[in-house]
């Protein structure tokens, strides 16, 4: 079209070398790229040429046919840059304006419990996110360490009654990436919430050579373990508390109980305010 907007498009990431080799037939294509380094030439492909990755949020700046495009978002963490670059480029290519998806894009608000930021008065960050597996917890720790200035601290335990064979894996991805770590309960369900912590904490033997300094500290408590932490947690610090993300609800033997991860930080937050 004369606007530059591409009606069934074919999108698709440029940063992949195997989509590069699908051939789109007639049907339009349009490349969009995460990663700068790695900018395609091309007139009909969405260009990431800055990224800016901050506590505070995302500042992205793309070339779509040569002409500037600008997304400043609250989400947090290099993995949002490709959610980002993929959403702004599907909406260019069901034809609407470019301008209104950057625009649009920068009112999207956190998703509860994906990497939830809370900013704390000691000029730290809590981040609330749902990871709960080895490969997840590592993600979301590659993420947050980029963008401290200081230590990264950890909060987190797995659930009974589930897959057991984990618990020492994440606690090998704990001391390797977290400089403190406090395990504590998840959804313990059936299960003494002490032995679940003695299964995380065998984590520390392997990989001990890739071992952060800091021995873990056990709280059973989840509450006191957030509160904990997110007392230690200083400016350009953050405290990533992982594991239950937006779930209202801890399961400890047949009971139910209100138990929010965000909750208990807004709580400790507004607090501290006014015990200023």
């Amino acid at each position: 079209r004369a606007d530059g907007s591409c009606a069934g498009t074919l999108v698709f990431n440029g940063d992949d070398p195997w989509l590069n080799k699908i051939s789109s037939g007639s049907i339009p294509a349009l490349s969009f790229n995460a990663q700068a380094e790695f900018g395609r030439a091309g007139p009909s492909d969405l260009q990431l040429k800055e990224a800016k990755l901050g506590l505070d949020g995302t500042r992205l700046k793309f070339s779509w046919n040569g002409k500037p495009l600008v997304v400043s978002s609250p989400l947090v963490g290099r993995f949002n840059v490709q959610n980002l670059a993929a959403a702004l480029a599907a909406g260019i290519g069901l034809g609407l304006d470019p301008l209104a998806c950057a625009e649009a894009l920068g009112q999207v608000a956190q998703v509860p419990g994906r990497l939830e930021r809370f900013d704390l008065p000691t000029g730290g960050l809590a981040v609330v996110d749902y990871a709960h597996t080895p490969d997840g917890l590592a993600a979301v720790l590659a993420a947050c360490r980029e963008l401290c200035s200081g230590r990264l601290l950890l909060v987190f335990g797995c659930g009974g009654d589930r897959d057991r064979g984990k618990r020492p894996l994440m606690g090998a991805v704990a001391a390797r990436d977290a400089d403190a770590v406090w395990i504590t309960s998840d959804n313990p369900r059936s299960e003494e919430p002490e032995a679940i912590c003695a299964d995380i904490t065998a984590g520390w033997t392997l990989d001990a050579g890739k071992r952060t300094r800091n021995e873990p500290r056990l709280v059973v408590d989840r509450t006191e373990a957030i509160v904990q932490a997110l007392a230690q947690t200083g400016s350009g610090e953050i405290v990533v508390i992982a594991g239950k993300g937006h779930e209202d609800y801890q399961l400890v033997g047949d009971r139910r109980l209100d138990l929010e991860d965000g909750v208990i930080v807004n709580e400790w937050i507004k607090d501290r305010v006014g015990n200023v």
